[in-house]
């Protein structure tokens, strides 16, 4: 199994004004950093980024320590797809603030995605360490834990984020992966049945529980799972090519096929894995995400 991250973004917003009270206000006045700040919010929000990159650099220029500023400079660049500049804006708030831990997890955050993981690892734990009571810190300290093969301190981290957060239906699924990976098939399936507790639409987790009734040689019940996942997203490419390769291997082929013609429009490249089973004789795993 892979983890499948769930990484939020996380932008300080100062609301004081909103944004027509801020229009009105910029006509009387000049301008300051916390109203081009303001202004830039008003952008984002409204999905409008290079605008609010604009704005935000204004801000910027005219008080050039705005360690806020900074932050949601690079959280819009990273919603932009430009982690390069969102990294640059990032390390430059946590440099003029560097207790600010909302920064500290958007740098960790931002890391992760570029799979820069043990620099990841620092900026979370910098970011828990401020903080200790921030969940979504713990929650992506143990995903970039899971990933370069801590599982039990991921494990704990996980943990850590459920003590402050006990209804985080992620962060269950999250724990459940984590301790399949360990070997403990026990604790990852009471974590991912409490995660469908919590959540009961979640059809990641039924995608999950289904991969770890296959390797329990449960088949009936893996195909269960599988099918309520698609039932809740009909489009779920991962669940229907789980479904069609132990279809497969439960020598069903006319069925298998009817998940390839499904994945053939939705996702080419799991389609074409099916296809190398279905036609080639080839020996699929089920994937987790």
């Amino acid at each position: 199994m892979n983890l499948e991250l769930r990484v939020s973004i996380v932008i300080v917003l100062f609301w004081i004004n909103s944004c027509s009270q801020l229009a009105a206000q910029s006509n009387n006045s000049e301008k300051t950093a916390e109203d081009h700040l303001h202004e830039a919010h008003c952008h984002f929000d409204a999905g409008e980024y290079k605008k609010a990159v604009v704005a935000f650099k204004k801000a910027i220029n005219l008080k050039p320590d705005f360690a806020s500023a900074y932050n949601d400079l690079g959280m819009t660049y990273a919603a932009m797809d430009r982690h390069d500049w969102a990294l640059d804006a990032l390390v430059e708030a946590v440099r003029l603030k560097p207790d600010f831990a909302v920064a500290h997890y958007n740098l960790g955050s931002e890391y992760f995605q570029i799979g820069k993981f043990q620099l990841a690892l620092r900026s979370f734990e910098r970011a828990v360490v401020i903080n200790p009571r921030y969940a979504v810190a713990f929650n992506n300290l143990g995903a970039t834990l899971f990933e370069i093969g801590r599982n039990q301190e991921a494990i704990e981290a996980y943990k850590k984020a459920l003590s402050i957060r006990p209804d985080w239906a992620e962060a269950y699924r999250n724990l459940a992966l984590a301790s399949y990976q360990a070997g403990d098939y026990k604790k990852a399936l009471i974590n991912l049945r409490e995660a469908l507790r919590l959540k009961p639409d979640y059809y990641e987790a039924y995608n999950n529980l289904g991969v770890l009734h296959h390797n329990r040689q449960n088949n009936r019940e893996a195909i269960a799972c599988l099918h309520k996942a698609i039932s809740i997203k009909p489009d779920y490419a991962t669940a229907l090519y789980n479904l069609g390769a132990l279809q497969l291997a439960m020598n069903d082929r006319n069925q298998a096929l009817g998940q390839y013609h499904k994945l053939k429009v939705i996702d080419p490249g799991l389609a074409a894995a099916l296809y190398g089973g279905i036609y080639r004789g080839r020996v699929l795993e089920l994937r987790s995400k």
